[in-house]
């Protein structure tokens, strides 16, 4: 037992730390360790105090609870226009927030109970939950730091782009990228004549919620021109491109100006509407919702403030949302709804808004690998709760649906996977160059299931340095990067470290990856966890590059594609200098991967190349 503690999170710069005796100081974050470790400060790693087998129960409640807002008393005092104005939140995001609060909370209660210390000096980041930790307890409190806004996944965008071989990459809040977002469409939309006219028509319609056109090309140019097609995109403009604005125009699609979609009355009406539901944000929750019970604790107080301030912040754009499209509906003869996921805030709200007698299909646009043991990690993509029809790449995933979804086979289309159309028609193999291109594609660590920690961020940054440096010894060997297409923090941190370890590396923020991997050699991806390889695997399979998957977590999951040895598994560095000699140089290796890559394809993936016209003509029978 020590008397004091100090418990530091983001705020290691605004205090001054002495060895000061029967003191511990506890770092709850890799950056953190990196400054204690510079000032020789001994301190001990928070992770430490939470087994995998503890984060993976509080995944399991937390995944439980994504829907907090349908009990009963809660539901009532939201419903707007028929739909929980709650709901209109991005299920992800709640996730990735809630996972994060409480493995904190319980951190610190683990720590508490074991070290039982009479004076606690904290970060102002964790003192919310530090609070809750030792109430009813005799234990005096100490704070430093600034209170910083708490943020969300969507918060703030991140816009990506390659300007050649330049990287360009920044962030702006939620509020801008709206702004600009609108002012982009106005004028594109207004001078390309891409708004859908707000006039009730009989004639069908089909909307794609999130597409970007130009990955869809093939797709859009299979559908039934007889039937409007209509794109809602709400995260990302849809007329982001050229070649996005060129795919509309050529399929004759059209776009929602949600102005067009609300009366004057109604626009009179909204300021005193979104009032009356920030009064109930306020008022109407001194009661704990039932979901946030869970190992004996009410973590209501947690994660309360966040979640109010958030909705207040976001209430007047989903109620703005939500009336336009539900005057749309009313208006636009929709026969079925496209869409990627079922978590997001434009398909949530959307897929309540419908009328149940129209079709909706979601369809399945990442690399699938869910098995028995893995099963518990699919509410990521919304599989059990599961609106109406879903469009799978092929067999083993109907099977997977079948099996451990309960869904009926009805509902399950086998359709291949329409973005992956263009890279059945590209595969080159470069043989006989004198220098090798190996493609670097590491997948950030995401914190949604949980467990994440300091250790790993270290071991990721390691691991890119040893590859990197062994990679430079072998000579005669050029190497690209490709991030990841999401907004993860990690992302940027990765970015940062590979410029750090040589500026002239390439860094892909969105360039297509088949035209990447078509002109590489070797693909390596990094997975931080087992359980969910990138999709570049697949996509490095298709274009017939030996590929080399390097797990970080050393949980490896028998799936298909390692059971057909279809590529090379490692766990971090081990043995992983002869790994990479034999996946480069050795000719009858690499000629034996892709030859059980061709086999693992051909039994995954169906209707190769075709996959756009299969699923379109699914859409025209609706």
């Amino acid at each position: 037992m020590v008397k004091n503690l100090i418990l530091i999170d983001t705020s290691k710069d605004k205090i001054v730390i002495n060895n000061v005796a029967n003191t511990k100081i506890f770092s709850f974050n890799l950056s953190t360790n990196k400054f204690l470790n510079k000032k020789n400060i001994e301190y001990e790693i928070a992770d430490t105090f939470l087994s995998e087998s503890e984060r993976d129960e509080l995944f399991q409640h937390i995944t439980k609870c994504y829907d907090w807002y349908y009990e009963k008393e809660i539901n009532e005092k939201f419903e707007y226009l028929g739909v929980n104005l709650l709901n209109s939140s991005d299920s992800v995001e709640f996730f990735s927030y809630a996972i994060l609060e409480a493995i904190k909370f319980f951190t610190i209660k683990n720590i508490i109970k074991k070290e039982k210390p009479e004076k606690i000096i904290t970060d102002i980041t964790l003192l919310t939950s530090l609070k809750h930790a030792i109430k009813n307890q005799k234990i005096d409190l100490q704070v430093f730091g600034n209170n910083e806004n708490k943020e969300l996944l969507w918060d703030k965008i991140t816009i990506k782009q390659n300007l050649g071989k330049i990287p360009i990459s920044f962030t702006i809040s939620r509020k801008s990228f709206f702004r600009m977002k609108k002012i982009l469409e106005s004028i594109v939309c207004s001078a390309c004549n891409l708004w859908i006219k707000p006039i009730k028509s009989e004639k069908e319609s089909v909307l794609f919620l999130e597409f970007n056109p130009s990955e869809y090309k093939t797709l859009f140019s299979n559908l039934d021109n007889q039937k409007n097609i209509i794109l809602l995109n709400r995260r990302r403009p849809a007329i982001w491109s050229i070649n996005s604005i060129k795919t509309l125009l050529k399929n004759n699609s059209k776009l929602i100006n949600f102005n067009d979609f609300i009366s004057k009355n109604e626009r009179n009406q909204i300021p005193k509407i979104i009032n009356e539901y920030k009064k109930k944000l306020e008022t109407d929750f001194s009661k704990s919702p039932k979901a946030f019970f869970f190992l004996d604790e009410d973590l209501w107080p947690i994660f309360r403030d966040i979640i109010i301030e958030t909705y207040k912040i976001r209430i007047p754009e989903y109620i703005f949302f939500l009336t336009a499209m539900t005057n749309f509906f009313k208006k636009i003869n929709v026969k079925a709804t496209i869409m990627l996921n079922q978590l997001g805030e434009t398909e949530k709200t959307i897929l309540k808004i419908k009328k149940n007698n129209k079709t909706s299909i979601l369809l399945e646009h990442a690399f699938a690998n869910y098995t028995k043991e893995t099963s518990k990690f699919s509410i990521l993509s919304s599989h059990p709760i599961l609106e109406d029809k879903i469009a799978v790449w092929g067999e083993i995933q109907k099977k997977y649906l079948i099996d451990f979804h309960d869904i009926s086979p009805d509902r399950i289309f086998v359709t291949g996977s329409p973005k992956h159309d263009k890279f059945f028609h590209k595969i080159q193999n470069n043989k006989n160059k004198k220098r090798k291109t190996v493609l670097i594609a590491p997948h950030p660590i995401t914190e949604i299931t949980g467990q994440s920690n300091s250790e790993l961020y270290d071991k990721y940054e390691q691991t890119v340095k040893e590859i990197c440096r062994i990679l430079d010894e072998m000579h005669n060997i050029d190497i690209i990067v490709k991030l990841h297409p999401s907004q993860l923090q990690h992302n940027e941190l990765l970015g940062k470290i590979f410029k750090r370890i040589d500026e002239s590396i390439p860094i892909h923020l969105s360039t297509p990856t088949n035209e990447l991997i078509g002109n590489v050699d070797t693909v390596l991806t990094l997975s931080p966890e087992g359980m969910d390889p990138s999709t570049i695997i697949l996509e490095s399979l298709i274009l017939e590059k030996p590929t080399m998957n390097i797990i970080l977590d050393n949980h490896f999951y028998d799936y298909e594609v390692s059971k057909s040895n279809a590529i090379v598994s490692i766990m971090g560095t081990t043995n992983i200098r002869e790994e990479l000699q034999e996946l480069i140089f050795n000719e009858k290796k690499r000629q034996h991967l892709i030859e059980n890559g061709r086999k693992f394809v051909g039994n995954y993936m169906s209707n190769h190349g075709v996959a756009s016209k299969n699923l379109a003509e699914i859409i025209n029978r609706l």
